[in-house]
């Protein structure tokens, strides 16, 4: 891409709750040198489907994992997307975190 500019890539997965696979795939997405500084977000298609996007119900996210990119609020740092979390669970920071895959990103 030009610097500055964000595109939208969709990738399809055949099971959006095998994590495993989501996280395979979007650490092939990095290793292409896609969204190296950018968080990438997952949203199934069911919600597509629904006709909801970002910002078209208020309050309400449209995406259900995010890996990758800079540190935010609630997100630390991870460039080379080596953690998948979950959109509405709370990190625990503890070992069997249940929003982050495979390990815990606050250990």
């Amino acid at each position: 891409t030009l610097e500055g500019d964000v595109f939208m890539v969709c990738v399809y997965t055949n099971d959006y709750t095998n994590k495993k696979e989501v996280l395979r795939v979007r650490q092939a997405i990095h290793e292409l040198g896609i969204y190296t500084r950018t968080a990438l977000y997952y949203k199934p298609d069911c919600i597509t489907y629904l006709d909801l996007y970002t910002g078209s119900k208020k309050g309400v996210r449209m995406t259900i994992y995010s890996c990758g990119g800079g540190a935010t609020k609630t997100r630390p740092e991870d460039y080379d997307c080596t953690t998948l979390m979950s959109a509405e669970i709370k990190c625990t920071g503890k070992e069997g975190c249940p929003r982050c895959y495979p390990k815990c990103i606050g250990l």
